[in-house]
């Protein structure tokens, strides 16, 4: 891509990243999944702008708000249940079965998600924080849940982010590990998503094996993988078209990311039900010929 293209691309992401393709409706293995992900995260709820009163000038707030609202009313109709489904099925995995936790056992996982300028505004729907309980080293990243439109253009601008010195954060960041309502933090961010035939794979096996059907589909080593992948992707070979310090600190928050991701391992309860591949194919033909 010349430089040309770059620019256009950074400078019109509405047309580049952001198309929406019409979402097919949910199939009944998936409405009873999302049923059951919205009791086991009810209790992740939003950070609202009355937190965040002293952060920021009460004008701003009010503001914000109305910006939310206005992308809302406008937009509202193209988001749909399977990108929340997507949402809480990340809080849950991450909460509930400790994936993506670093093998030392001096690392937490905490999870938490954003506030609603932070999603319409800044692409982020979740924020996941590992934090070193004997050093209080905390690395949040900032996660953009989707099922609706191509991942790989997303990643391909949180590149051209880091080319152009643009670098991501949020607005209304809330620590998931302490509480606090800190306002503007800077992070790495990464896009998980999941295309409508993935969840309903998910969601087919869930309704017949339960939970256990997570760690039988190797969801834990993907996101791992994934997560890993995308985040060495947006800084390998990078061009300096931005100040170089701020490149640096991203890129290093990045590579430490990666570091003490890489460092863990597989947890075992996760993953005490998982078959070989071989049985877990044949297991599928089972599923699907009784369903």
């Amino acid at each position: 891509m010349n430089l040309e293209r770059r620019r256009d691309f950074y400078n019109n992401p509405s047309e580049n990243y952001s198309r929406r393709v019409p979402e097919q409706p949910l199939t009944r293995e998936e409405e009873r999944l999302l049923t059951a992900l919205e009791k086991e995260t009810d209790d992740f709820r939003q950070p609202v702008s009355e937190e965040f009163v002293g952060v920021y000038p009460s004008t701003e707030l009010a503001r914000d708000v109305r910006e939310v609202d206005t992308i809302t009313n406008k937009y509202e109709s193209r988001s749909g249940e399977r990108s929340d489904m997507v949402t809480r099925l990340l809080l849950h995995l991450v909460y509930d079965f400790e994936y993506l936790k670093p093998k030392d056992g001096d690392w937490e996982i905490h999870t938490g998600r954003t506030h609603s300028y932070d999603d319409k505004e800044r692409g982020s729907d979740e924020v996941i924080v590992f934090y070193n309980r004997k050093t209080g080293e905390a690395l949040p990243i900032s996660v953009d849940t989707t099922t609706s439109i191509e991942p790989s253009k997303k990643v391909d601008k949180l590149k051209l982010d880091f080319e152009y010195g643009n670098l991501r954060w949020l607005k209304y960041y809330k620590s998931p590990v302490s509480g606090e309502a800190i306002g503007r933090q800077e992070m790495p961010h990464i896009v998980i998503g999941y295309s409508s035939s993935k969840t309903q794979e998910i969601a087919k096996i869930w309704s017949k094996c339960g939970y256990a059907a997570f760690a039988m589909l190797g969801l834990e080593d993907a996101l791992r993988d994934q997560v890993i992948k995308q985040l060495r992707s947006q800084t390998k070979g990078i061009e300096v078209l931005a100040p170089l310090n701020k490149q640096t600190e991203m890129i290093s928050r990045v590579e430490r990311v990666v570091e003490v991701l890489s460092g863990g391992g597989i947890k075992k309860e996760a993953t005490a039900q998982a078959v070989a591949p071989t049985d877990f194919a044949a297991m599928i033909d089972a599923l699907v010929a009784r369903s």
